[in-house]
């Protein structure tokens, strides 16, 4: 079975700010994204739950898959989107099945 070499980007935010994560990382190449809700964890910023009814102030990963080529445009578009907010980005390599899907 051919395995293809692609870039996992992953980002931690806050939900309110998954729509402009989403519209930069489109706009610069990727193809897709899953998100994962209510995540809970703690850090430099300290404990991090849910927030209610609302949800959003929780935070939420936001996942894509990219070809190695534009991995860092799509990260800095991200990262752009997102300007100060309190956040985590991050890459790593993961091996895909259909390369026509990333």
């Amino acid at each position: 079975m051919q395995m293809f070499t692609k870039k996992k980007i992953e980002v931690v935010v806050e939900a309110v700010y998954v729509p402009r994560v989403v519209e930069a990382a489109k706009n610069a190449g990727a193809k897709g994204y899953t998100v994962l809700p209510n995540l809970q964890g703690s850090g430099i910023h300290g404990d991090r739950r849910g927030s209610g009814l609302s949800g959003a102030f929780e935070n939420v990963m936001v996942i894509c898959i990219v070809d190695a080529s534009i991995v860092g445009a799509v990260m800095a578009a991200i990262k752009e989107a997102i300007g100060d907010a309190i956040g985590v980005l991050y890459t790593s390599d993961v091996e895909v099945l259909r390369d026509e899907h990333f």
